[in-house]
């Protein structure tokens, strides 16, 4: 047995309505993502603002050490496991082994059980941990998560499924052309025809006009060149006598 330290932050609690599902074959491979430690603690700020970078300058300030991925790479070899794939700018690695020396190298029990899907849609088997896990000493504070042992269901999906009744509201009825021969249907009955609106007051400014002017003609005796002048059209109209001769 390797000599193992505790993982901080790998507790799992117990699972409610978890059932042993029968034996879990040891021999068979899985694969485990480790996460590794940074090359340097982010400043806040980058974590908080106003501060950012690109993805490769992330990985090339804040990812994984060529040195640590080779610790990794050297102690779990010696333990019958084999790194699949480096991620150095996601601080990733994948480890595939058999379940019994996966057991060994963290520390840890695998059983098999079924429990209920979180999603309410029914049971599922699945392997099974609890408590924390362990990693090598020589690996301590390189090693900072070991994910995938557990496989139990985690996430929940965020969408409703309509329901039938929701459904047919939202559908459009088809219509169908009258068959050959087929009476032709009634026409729909009118709707009712708006009410006339009332007619507008007669004003009166047309009849002011007209007595305006029948006032003016009637001024026969203005002398001759007299202005008549008119404010009710708001403009002024002259009028002027024409000159008549008389022989005595």
């Amino acid at each position: 047995m390797p000599d193992l330290v505790p993982l901080p932050g790998s507790e799992r609690t117990e699972l409610a309505g978890a059932q042993p599902a029968g034996p879990l074959d040891e021999s068979a491979t899985i694969t485990v993502t480790l996460i590794l430690r940074r090359r340097a603690e982010l400043p806040d700020a980058l974590v908080t603002g106003p501060e950012t970078v690109t993805s490769t300058e992330l990985g090339e300030q804040y990812g994984a050490t060529t040195d640590d991925i080779a610790s990794v790479t050297s102690v779990l070899g010696g333990l019958e496991l084999t790194v699949t794939e480096t991620m150095p700018g996601s601080r990733r690695m994948r480890v595939s082994g058999t379940i019994a020396a996966m057991s060994a190298a963290f520390g840890t029990t695998l059983t098999l059980v079924t429990s209920p899907h979180p999603d309410g849609s029914g049971d599922v088997t699945h392997r099974y941990r609890s408590r924390g896990l362990s990693v090598p000493a020589e690996l301590a504070g390189v090693v900072t998560a070991v994910l995938g042992l557990d496989n139990r269901p985690q996430a929940r999906p965020q969408f409703r499924r309509l329901s039938a009744a929701a459904d047919s509201r939202n559908i459009v009825p088809e219509t169908k052309a009258p068959e050959a021969g087929a009476p032709a249907p009634a026409p729909a009955p009118a709707a009712p025809a708006a009410p006339a609106a009332p007619a507008a007051p007669v004003r009166p400014r047309a009849a002011n006009q007209r007595a305006t002017l029948a006032a003016s003609r009637s001024r026969n005796s203005a002398p001759r060149g007299f202005a008549i002048t008119s404010t009710t059209w708001g403009r002024s109209m002259r009028t002027r006598r024409p000159s008549c001769t008389s022989r005595l």
